[in-house]
């Protein structure tokens, strides 16, 4: 285990899983195949993954006093996963998500967020120290731009993960309040498509992906990564466009994902692996995940060289 810990902010939210062959279209039907229910939310998955990696992972969040919030807690406490710095707010509703899942792996996901004000209060508790890693969602612009301001006098690494949900509830002007407290931005495709319609651009995916990266880092953003799935990734960091491939695999669910990206690329970083060998083990890290469903960092690590030595 790396030295000080990895701090995962956000919301926690139990996750309601339904399976289903298709993924209903407009105005369509699907059967329930399965359903399932467990804690989860990008903190959750991340801190998850990170523990598994042989982190010290530390989530902090907010949760409500009731039956969904009891559930959480009693996940968390199965999981061997620290529960000290999720707080329980009263006459307040955990958050929620109904995620519909296919036969392919791809899934919708419908949101019942924590109310604004509790939001506002995550990571105001956190006392940082040396070595300390933080990770956080654009949960609440202004309590992420305070802790990476906290955390940014210590040289800690400061990681955001940029999804279009939150964008859509904040704005993209929020970007604006978090990326010049940030060490390393990190979005996806449909933050991607939604970026390129709002700006009309035209250009082919990696282009566009580039263009964006370069973007975030100009916004403030000390590196950035735009993740796209089955096609790989594109960076920019220290004035170069990095690309990275995705390794091939037949995703069972592709559910936390990126979560697990993030929680490979922070192992990696904080275990003295330079950006662009990080960016390949945490895209390994998702592959070996997508394919298993287990978060396995020396597993991930032993296919990464399987690939590199087969092309070599």
């Amino acid at each position: 285990m790396t030295k000080g810990a990895v701090y995962c902010l956000g919301p926690l939210v139990l996750d309601r899983i339904l399976t289903v062959d298709d993924l209903p279209g407009h105005d369509e039907k699907a059967f329930i195949k399965e359903k399932d229910e467990r804690a989860g939310g990008p903190p959750l998955n991340c801190a998850f993954a990170l523990s598994r990696f042989g982190e010290d992972a530390r989530l902090v969040s907010t949760i409500g006093d009731d039956g969904d919030g009891t559930k959480l807690m009693q996940w968390l406490a199965d999981h061997d996963l620290s529960t000290e710095a999720v707080e329980v707010e009263a006459d307040a509703a955990t958050a929620s998500a109904l995620i519909i899942v296919d036969r392919t792996g791809e899934k919708a996901i419908l949101i019942d967020p924590m109310r604004i004000e509790a939001l506002e209060a995550i990571g105001t508790k956190v006392e940082l120290q040396p070595g300390d890693t933080v990770i956080a969602n654009l949960f609440h612009p202004e309590a992420v731009a305070a802790i990476f301001a906290r955390a940014e006098p210590l040289g800690l690494s400061r990681m955001i993960d940029l999804e279009l949900p939150e964008i859509e509830r904040w704005g993209w002007d929020a970007l604006e309040r978090v990326l010049p407290q940030t060490d390393i931005a990190v979005t996806n495709r449909q933050m991607l498509e939604a970026w390129m319609k709002r700006n009309s651009v035209t250009a082919d995916l990696e282009d566009a992906a580039s263009t964006l990266a370069q973007t975030l880092v100009e916004k403030g953003a000390g590196r950035a990564i735009v993740t796209l799935g089955a096609e790989g990734l594109i960076a920019f960091a220290d004035g170069a466009v990095q690309t990275v491939t995705a390794l091939k695999v037949r995703p069972k669910n592709t559910t936390g994902a990126g979560d697990v990206f993030l929680a490979g690329l922070a192992t990696a970083l904080r275990r003295g692996s330079a950006f662009e060998r990080a960016l390949r083990q945490a895209t390994a890290c998702s592959a070996h995940f997508l394919e298993t469903g287990k978060c396995e960092y020396d597993k991930a690590a032993e296919r990464l060289r399987d690939r590199e030595n087969a092309v070599s």
